[in-house]
């Protein structure tokens, strides 16, 4: 096989794969549980958007980059436990009422 023949194919593969992953449809997973508190003391901790070490055992470390805590706009930057960071922005914050 020759060097161009396997370049070529490599190309069409790689161009399959895209196309293929561009037509994807979004797919959505949802869990419940139920927690033995108050909605208002739940919601004080997972509603707190730089708070997620608190509850999530796989975030090391939340920090603010930009703006104010829980307020749309807000950036945050994540640590996970194997080091690789993340940052993000609070794009519209719920508020729920207790």
């Amino acid at each position: 096989m020759s060097l161009r023949f396997r370049a070529l194919l490599a190309i069409s593969l790689f161009a399959a794969t895209v196309q293929a992953f561009a037509q994807a449809r979004p797919q959505a997973v949802l869990q419940s549980i139920e927690i033995d508190a108050r909605p208002e003391v739940v919601w004080s901790i997972a509603g707190d958007f730089v708070g997620l070490p608190r509850w999530y055992p796989l975030i090391e470390s939340s920090r603010l980059v930009l703006g104010t805590n829980n307020v749309t706009g807000c950036i945050r930057e994540l640590r996970r436990l194997n080091g690789t960071r993340i940052e993000g922005a609070a794009k519209g914050l719920a508020k729920i009422e207790t």
